[in-house]
């Protein structure tokens, strides 16, 4: 089994993407900017093969780069230079759905938008 699944496929050996003009804020509203416009929600699902322990700490380590590029990404498609409201979802017990085995879970959601300077 592959160590990582996205969107329900398995991923390997990602290259990395600099999607650096996106920003991730987990409260709702950022002070000193306003939204031009909102996108809506997005989200992204990682999956863990929860079978290898030993690279267990390696494994979070680039999932969650991994989480994250993935929702930048999704928000610089729609025009996003931030994703507001990020929540990150952890269920350390789930069964993969495709291989039925055990993984570790992560969902990260927030909503997309295009923010400017307030003043």
């Amino acid at each position: 089994m592959h160590p990582f699944w996205f969107e329900g496929r398995p991923v390997t050996d990602a290259e990395p993407v600099e999607w650096d003009g996106v920003a991730l804020f987990t409260s709702p509203w950022v002070s000193g900017l306003s939204a031009k416009a909102y996108f809506g929600p997005i989200s992204v699902e990682l999956w863990i093969d929860d079978g290898v322990e030993s690279e267990r700490e390696a494994l979070w380590v680039s999932a969650e780069a991994r989480l994250l590029e993935n929702l930048r990404e999704k928000a610089f498609k729609l025009g996003a230079n931030a994703v507001v409201g990020v929540d990150i979802t952890l269920n350390p017990f789930a069964v993969h759905k495709t291989t039925n085995t055990p993984c570790l879970y992560l969902h990260v959601v927030g909503t997309a938008a295009k923010l400017e300077k307030a003043f």
